[in-house]
């Protein structure tokens, strides 16, 4: 059954929190810019380029406390 563990999902496990909290702590790999960011009634928001095979993109992203 060994083998067979290391395919089988995890049960009651919300992988986008586990997936959150592992970036949380290690960080990313790759590099951006932050543009621009403003305050709203949620939190903070930033604004970032970051360019993957040259191709660049623009996002933001909600910051929590913890960021």
């Amino acid at each position: 059954m060994g083998l067979f563990s290391i395919f089988k999902q995890k049960k009651n496990v919300d992988l986008e929190t586990e997936r959150r909290e592992r970036l949380r702590q290690k960080g990313r790999i790759c590099d951006g810019t932050i543009i621009d960011s403003e305050q709203s009634a949620q939190g903070e928001i930033v604004f970032y380029v970051y360019s993957v095979h040259v191709v660049d993109f623009e996002s933001s992203e909600l910051l929590s406390e913890e960021q």
